[in-house]
């Protein structure tokens, strides 16, 4: 065995097998940190492609129809809308980590988001920003 374990390990004494253990425990914790964060952030371009692809619904209907009529004021406001939206709802996923808590703040973000839209598109509140 031991001719073995110095064929494998040549002449290397335990302090540079130990430097070698530890880099390569090192690699070991950054590939996982890398991965982690490439799961992570792999859900932000799935967001903003959702908002592009919304914000073609009523672009697509004003070729249709004359019912929609949105300039292109309306899709930016809509466009930062949609994404304050999609931040908030991916920073709380990363940050809360009880399941119901999520729902409950998931909903109160829609919810905030509906009324702000039907203010801005009828203006069911009567403010200054409430549409004509």
């Amino acid at each position: 065995m031991k001719l073995v374990n110095d064929h494998l390990l040549g002449e290397k004494s335990g302090k540079e097998i130990g430097k070698m253990l530890n880099i390569a425990v090192k690699n070991v914790k950054r590939i996982k940190t890398m991965n982690v964060l490439r799961k992570q952030n792999s859900r932000l371009p799935l967001i903003f492609v959702s908002i592009g692809l919304l914000l073609l619904i009523p672009l697509t209907a004003m070729q249709f129809t004359n019912e929609v009529n949105w300039s292109i004021t309306d899709f930016l406001v809509m466009g930062i809308l949609l994404t304050g939206v999609g931040i908030t709802c991916e920073l709380i996923y990363r940050s809360v980590k009880s399941k119901k808590s999520r729902i409950v703040l998931y909903s109160g973000i829609i919810l905030l988001f509906l009324l702000v839209w039907v203010e801005l598109a009828v203006g069911i509140f009567g403010s200054v920003f409430s549409g004509s």
